[in-house]
């Protein structure tokens, strides 16, 4: 035993200066712990190795949570399809000891899902196994494991998430020569797929079902959703719900007394979950999960670029059209050209070949384009184009005046093998057609059928040619008609008909009184000598 110099014991001095170092370090401890509860780490080990094509290894999915108790997890692992295989899930040392869901895992999707709950008093502890998974190589490279869509819940009544970060892994994939085997990947589950529970008497997984977005596997053009999954079974006190962007999370708003129906407005675009979960005197029951997919806004503007041809009397012009929409992705495109209906255009069709418009006269045009995404948002683009005429045909041969009865030819020439349509317009304007097709020469020949009253007229032409590409009218010609002559003598025609008739009758009457006067004198001259052979 030690004294101080003015009597004090040296050893009681010491004891209370350990006593405040002592004070001091649990204050550290205590002030560092503040920052580091609500801390949870979810990790998949080993975080990097080395593995042989064709070699099965083992990874182990774990949860730290040091200073805080946690009694639920999930997520989802994420893996190269391509270069991995999940053979199989082991639950084996693993710290949960209440299966609310199995794992799950897809080939074909390439992921690997848990939910797992502890029972009270839950879990605190570093690296605590949740499962392993088994995995196969199947390709050389590298594989990356990613956790998405994980969730780690405190122990604390509310469903707190205190996850803080999350830790995937990196393998290098050598190709020595062994030959991986090959298993049939399972089928896709549906994206509202439950997993019934496996605990006895709990409530079973909510039939969800939306009236706002009734397919999950549809895009929508409304930021407002219902969801309902009454009636509600019988003995269920409360409910807990979440909408968040996770396929499978742990609801953590709770309703109590239960409610069957909830409808949130103002959703964002793209791919929501609605996460329902129900509890009666037994526990918490199993999770249903339902997609929304949301899309508010248009696609892009087409862009629309002619596709430049020599020809520019092609009836049938061609269009490059492209456009992208972000969320949920491009459906069909509107086609329609000036006054015409639209009609539908497949958007794959048009990544991989022009749009080839169908047959057009000749003429400028506008030609809209609407790009309709798979939520029917619509955004429209205009282009104008001009379909040139060919040349139109040309009379080479053409009566200029003609008579009422008179047959009328006219020749011409135009493209090969085309359709030539004759137009004949009077002076009241009403027009007569008649066709005909040109020879493999371009030459054609028409003999008009019927007659046309006299008068004048306007003579024009119109060509299509094989392609279907048509002209313009060609510059028209007169045509007179003149009628016919009634009575023609020589080159005296007489066309008034009552004027004959008048002439007619006076030639009768000069005929027989030339007639008569001829029977007189002849009489006279046989009197006359007969007179004299008596004398």
């Amino acid at each position: 035993m030690y004294f101080c110099a003015d009597g004090t014991n040296k050893n009681v001095h010491i004891y209370k200066n350990f006593l405040k170092g002592l004070i001091l370090f649990a204050s550290i401890l205590l002030f560092s712990s503040a920052f580091k509860a609500d801390a949870a780490l979810l990790e998949i080990l080993p975080d990097t190795a080395s593995y042989s094509v064709g070699d099965t290894f083992t990874t182990t999915v774990v949860v730290s949570s040091v200073d805080q108790s946690i009694n639920a997890m999930s997520g989802t692992i994420a893996f190269p399809k391509d270069k991995l295989e999940a053979v199989s899930i082991s639950k084996a040392a693993s710290i949960v000891n209440l299966w609310s869901q199995e794992p799950t895992l897809s080939n074909f999707t390439g992921e690997v899902s848990f939910e797992e709950v502890v029972l009270n008093p839950g879990y605190i502890g570093l690296s605590g196994t949740i499962i392993k998974i088994n995995f196969r190589v199947k390709s050389s490279g590298t594989a990356s494991l990613v956790i998405t869509d994980g969730s780690v819940l405190a122990n604390d009544g509310q469903g707190t998430n205190v996850l803080k970060d999350l830790s995937g892994a990196n393998y290098n994939l050598i190709n020595n020569g062994k030959v991986p085997e090959v298993s049939t990947p399972p089928s896709l589950s549906s994206p509202e797929a439950t997993t019934p529970s496996v605990i006895s008497g709990v409530p079973a997984a909510p039939q969800v079902i939306s009236f706002t977005h009734p397919d999950p596997s549809a895009w929508y053009a409304t930021s407002s959703a219902s969801f309902d999954w009454g009636p509600l079974p019988k003995g269920v006190t409360s409910v807990r719900i979440l909408l968040d962007r996770a396929a499978k999370s742990y609801p953590t708003k709770t309703y109590s007394p239960a409610i069957d129906s909830k409808e949130i407005t103002g959703l964002g675009d793209g791919i929501w979950y609605f996460h329902v979960q129900e509890k009666n005197k037994y526990g918490w029951g199993s999770i249903s999960h339902f997609r929304v997919q949301i899309d508010t806004l248009p696609p892009d503007q087409a862009l629309i670029e002619a596709i430049t041809l020599e020809d520019k009397t092609n009836p049938e012009p061609a269009f490059n059209v492209t456009s992208t929409d972000k969320t949920s992705g491009l459906d069909h495109f509107a086609v329609k050209v000036d006054g015409e209906d639209f009609y539908n255009v497949d958007a794959l069709t048009l990544q991989n070949q022009p749009l080839v418009l169908n047959h057009q006269a000749s003429g400028k045009k506008i030609l809209l384009v609407q790009a309709v995404d798979k939520a029917g948002n619509v955004s429209t683009a205009a282009k104008e184009f001009e379909v040139v005429a060919i040349d139109s045909p040309k009379f080479t041969q053409y009566p200029i005046a003609s008579k009422t009865g008179e047959v009328l030819e006219f020749i011409g020439t135009t493209y090969p093998d085309s359709t030539v349509t004759v137009f004949i317009k009077n002076e009241e304007g009403g027009t007569k057609t008649q066709i005909v097709r040109s020879d493999p020469f371009g030459n054609f020949r028409l003999v008009w059928a019927g007659e046309l009253r006299e008068g004048i007229y306007s003579l024009y032409a119109a060509v299509m040619d094989s392609r279907g590409a048509t002209s313009g009218d060609s510059p028209s010609v007169s045509l007179k008609i003149e009628r016919a002559p009634v009575i023609s003598i020589g080159s005296i025609s007489i066309d008034n008909v009552y004027l004959a008739i008048g002439l007619l009758i006076l030639l009768v009457v000069f005929l027989s009184g030339g007639i008569f006067g001829w029977i007189v004198f002849v009489k006279q001259e046989v009197n006359n000598y007969c007179k004299k052979r008596r004398l």
